[in-house]
């Protein structure tokens, strides 16, 4: 009865919306993902190109206010 009940709510969940949009988020990306987990802890892999991008003083004040900023520029310059 219990492996019933966690298989249910295993087909619930892979059947879910916010399931479907993780997978699809996770192609769409797939250039940045291949980064996921090679940092050793504590350091975060960026893109050269995106460091050159924090030289220019406009894009250095959006990452300062923005904490998804070096996450979000990684991705577009990765997917391009």
């Amino acid at each position: 009865m219990e492996n019933k009940h966690i298989e249910q709510e295993h087909e619930n969940f892979v059947n879910s919306e916010d399931f479907n949009k993780m997978i699809k988020e996770k192609i769409e990306y797939s250039e940045y993902y291949k980064f996921g987990g090679n940092a050793p802890e504590g350091f975060t892999l960026v893109p050269n190109e995106v460091i050159e991008l924090l030289k220019d003083f406009d894009n250095w004040k959006e990452f300062k206010n923005d904490p998804n900023w070096i996450e979000e520029m990684s991705k577009n310059t990765l997917k391009s």
